[in-house]
């Protein structure tokens, strides 16, 4: 049995609604990323973007693979038709045949991304030897050569920029900081609404909220359709350090959250309400008792803890097995 809490435990609580601070925000999204810079990745990356026109063969062990390919290479022995012979992999009914791939794509499949090279070097009809995937032992004909990327093509330029917001995201973070930290040291120098004008972008303004870690739904939560990164702010802990840190007039520098950066000033501040102060003096023996009864569930049914015996059971008395 849970024994009854203290007035100086309600009152504490209840002063965690406050104070309250709404905030103009100026965001930075990781999708305002320049065209420039994605052609500057896929001239450094060629490789990466080189479409390949490709089949397959893969087998169990090297010494296998070694021996298809020694048919492969002779006369009569169609690589398509070893390919729906012997080859494990998901391509033998159409012949071996993959299609066309980008390089990023097959390299994810070799354990030696280093051997890229040897399969993007392949002449048209040429075998390459086997390399070892993440299939097993593969072997690779050529069926047009590779080629290389159009700089400024629609299609690379899509295809890159949806390569680099999964693998290169820290680049892509690294820029938008470096935009967002111009603009924040800009606004501290000519003001936050001339540095708004200038870089032509929007002052978003929150409503009020306290320091409420966990978007606790007792306390005022942070939530905002014109700000979606607000959902992830409520469990960073970075966020309400600079935040609530801020004095008047001062610009943050950029907080990283979700898929952008954002600049902060604080707009305006207030205490709790009286009324917020009540309802969580009044009702807080029922809110401290539910969140013991969630925290005594989860102890009770952690993954870690349980043993599911529900189908031995089932069987045993249930259905008499």
């Amino acid at each position: 049995t849970v024994t009854p809490f203290s007035t100086a435990e309600r009152e504490f609580v209840a002063t965690m609604t406050g104070p309250q601070r709404s905030f103009e925000i100026v965001r930075f999204p990781f999708s305002e990323f320049p065209e420039e810079q994605v052609r500057r990745y896929v001239a450094e990356n060629q490789n990466l973007f080189t479409r390949l026109d490709l089949a397959v063969i893969t087998l169990a062990d090297r010494d296998e693979a070694e021996r298809i390919r020694d048919d492969a290479t002779t006369p009569g022995n169609p690589f398509g038709n070893l390919a729906r012979t012997y080859s494990r992999d998901l391509y033998a009914d159409q012949d071996g045949e993959i299609g066309e791939i980008y390089g990023h794509e097959l390299q994810q499949e070799l354990i030696n991304p280093d051997e890229l090279d040897v399969i993007l070097a392949l002449s048209e009809g040429e075998i390459s030897s086997p390399v070892e995937t993440t299939s097993g032992w593969s072997i690779y004909q050529a069926v047009a050569p590779a080629s290389s990327p159009t700089p400024g093509e629609d299609a690379i330029i899509a295809e890159a920029r949806s390569y680099m917001q999964i693998y290169e995201q820290g680049r892509i973070q690294d820029f938008i900081r470096a935009e967002a930290e111009s603009f924040a040291a800009q606004a501290r120098t000519s003001g936050f609404e001339t540095a708004v004008a200038q870089a032509d972008r929007d002052i978003l303004t929150t409503g009020f909220f306290p320091i409420n870690y966990g978007n606790n739904q007792f306390f005022g939560q942070l939530q905002s359709r014109e700000i979606p990164e607000l959902s992830d702010a409520a469990f960073r802990e970075p966020f309400f350090t600079t935040a609530f840190s801020l004095d008047w007039d001062d610009v943050s520098e950029p907080v990283i959250l979700r898929q952008s950066a954002l600049v902060l000033k604080l707009a305006d501040e207030r205490p709790a309400s009286e009324e917020d102060r009540e309802f969580i003096t009044e009702y807080y023996d029922a809110i401290a008792r539910q969140f013991y009864s969630r925290e005594i569930e989860t102890t009770f049914i952690d993954q870690d803890k349980l043993q599911d015996n529900f189908n031995q059971a089932f069987n045993r008395y249930v259905l008499g097995n």
